[in-house]
């Protein structure tokens, strides 16, 4: 992909995405030096303070496809759950399925990345615990997911998410 305001490439080739397992996270701070109008990123403090139970927004690049062996990048916005934290690695859950019909990753698979990563952060005191909950649930399996939907009834009704 090329940007048009400025001709230089925009993520990774699929060569580069083949060598990386198909798939990779793009450091958002080049798309940021390239747009400072239009292109937010997180603050060091919001960075800083990513812990387990927050959830970061990722910028991911996957091999997708056009058509049949007409294969493209595809960067796709995507949330991860965090689980750990050690340092500047951080361990989380993709809190969707990818868009693109050739991604290797999965919603739940475990990812690594770095506070530099994020694009946006959610933190766990932010009123979106039951949101969280319910993605934990689904992680952590079968009798966890069946515990969340007894204690969640409500969430389970036709129209529970529509405002």
């Amino acid at each position: 992909m090329v940007s048009a305001e400025n001709e230089q490439p925009i993520g990774p080739s699929i060569d580069e995405l083949a060598a990386q397992d198909g798939w990779t996270i793009e450091d958002p701070r080049v798309r940021r030096e390239r747009n400072p109008d239009t292109f937010w990123l997180p603050d060091d403090d919001l960075r800083a303070a990513i812990r387990p139970g927050s959830q970061v927004q990722l910028l991911l690049w996957f091999v997708d496809e056009d058509g049949p062996d007409q294969p493209f990048p595809q960067c796709e916005r995507m949330w991860a759950l965090v689980e750990a934290r050690v340092a500047d690695v951080i361990h989380g859950r993709l809190a969707s399925p990818p868009l693109s019909a050739r991604a290797v990753l999965e919603m739940g698979q475990l990812i690594q990345f770095r506070p530099t990563d994020a694009i946006d952060v959610l933190d766990p005191e932010d009123d979106w615990g039951e949101h969280r909950s319910f993605l934990q649930a689904i992680f952590d399996g079968d009798d966890a997911f069946e515990e969340w939907k007894r204690a969640h009834p409500h969430k389970l009704e036709p129209g529970a998410g529509e405002t």
